[in-house]
């Protein structure tokens, strides 16, 4: 299953998806982008939009990114936890 990752704007989740399923909202339920008419606020880490918005908000995505093992693979928790990312049990 090929993956992407993805960054939600509103509660800083990184998290991860299937490519084929597309975008469809925050997978945090918690998170007030949680909703299928919620992309808007969701980018692909891999996306022009995405530098972007790093390059503007790069402060609040620092205070607020996290990720945990139910939205991420293990094995990207290590370099996530490199880089200074929240891992939430």
């Amino acid at each position: 299953m090929k993956q992407r990752e993805f960054y939600c704007t509103k509660c800083g989740l990184f998290h991860w998806k299937d490519k084929r399923t597309g975008v469809k909202g925050c997978p945090n339920a918690a998170c007030i982008s949680n909703g299928e008419n919620e992309v808007s606020r969701i980018y692909g880490v891999s996306s022009m939009a995405y530098a972007y918005y790093v390059k503007n908000h790069i402060d609040e995505m620092k205070s607020i990114a996290w990720s945990s093992l139910e939205f991420a693979p293990d094995y990207v928790l290590e370099y996530y936890k490199k880089q200074s990312i929240k891992i939430k049990l």
